[in-house]
């Protein structure tokens, strides 16, 4: 019989939850976003006002030039100063123009740096909510199969993100047999019921053998022997009331050892089933654009 410590429970939770977006960096991050979309706000407020300013000056002195330049307002004697001013006027009018391009265009950058600081906010606090979620769930299963747990029966854990229940292969089946043994259900049915109340989610079926050739002809190598028996046990959860296309099988074979197989021990240690709550659609992580030729 397997037995896994309390206190590796704990130490693969906190070890699992590092990948997860931290509490305190999370607080970083969102502070400084907000900081920095606030900053982006006030300078494109500040350019607004500018961009206003700018525009009415053109259209008062576009007015002053219409005034200088009509013949029935400025007689002759003053038609040298009013092209003076005209002249004046327009190279003003130029500069301001070229102001308020340069204006348009910083105001535009400001205006994608606000959206994507936003956008990269939503992301974190997505994030944060689908870690959050995980740490429940794997709370929830854990307390619904403290029972089990406490008698070594079960592991509760989370890796690469993921919570999975860890059951050792000998409590299921005997040495190189394919068929579950008469003990499997004393583990079996208290864990399809505790996966059976978590709804809407798919569990992948991972079972994993040492590195001994098996001895079966119907399992010639541990590839069948693994994939068989994942059958098996899929075929006993979908008996006890798991939906079918809530599970998959899968067989790992010896390739993909918890540590090497060079004692009894750690070969019974090795020879595991892991049930593994697959991430639903909105836990997955979403890629940036691909660009290129594949």
């Amino acid at each position: 019989m397997l037995a896994y410590p309390r206190t590796f429970v704990v130490t693969c939770l906190l070890c699992g939850l590092a990948g997860c977006v931290s509490k305190s960096r999370y607080d970083h991050v969102t502070a400084a976003a907000d900081a920095r979309a606030q900053h982006d706000a006030e300078q494109i407020k500040e350019l607004e006002a500018r961009l206003t300013t700018a525009t009415e000056l053109a259209a008062q002195r576009d007015a002053e030039i219409v005034k200088l330049e009509t013949p029935a307002h400025h007689p002759p004697t003053q038609l040298a100063a009013a092209t003076s001013i005209n002249q004046h006027l327009r190279a003003e009018l130029t500069r301001l123009g070229k102001d308020v391009d340069s204006i348009l265009a910083e105001k535009g950058t400001l205006s994608t740096a606000l959206e994507n600081a936003k956008a990269r906010l939503e992301e974190l606090r997505k994030a944060q909510e689908a870690a959050e979620k995980r740490i429940a769930q794997f709370k929830e299963l854990a307390h619904r199969l403290q029972k089990q747990v406490e008698a070594h029966q079960v592991t509760v854990t989370m890796r690469g993100g993921h919570t999975m229940v860890v059951v050792a292969c000998d409590l299921l089946f005997d040495q190189g047999k394919l068929e579950l043994s008469a003990k499997a259900d004393l583990v079996l049915t208290p864990l399809s019921k505790a996966l059976r109340e978590i709804p809407d989610r798919r569990f992948e079926v991972i079972t994993h053998t040492d590195d001994a050739t098996p001895s079966s002809k119907q399992a010639p190598t541990s590839w069948e022997l693994s994939s068989l028996r994942a059958v098996e046990i899929v075929r006993r959860l979908v008996k006890s009331g798991l939906r079918p296309e809530r599970l998959v099988a899968a067989g790992q074979g010896a390739f993909e050892p918890l540590v090497a197989n060079d004692t009894p021990e750690h070969r019974a240690m090795n020879r595991r089933v892991e049930f593994v709550l697959l991430p639903s659609v909105d836990e997955l992580v979403p890629l940036p654009p691909q660009t290129g030729k594949p």
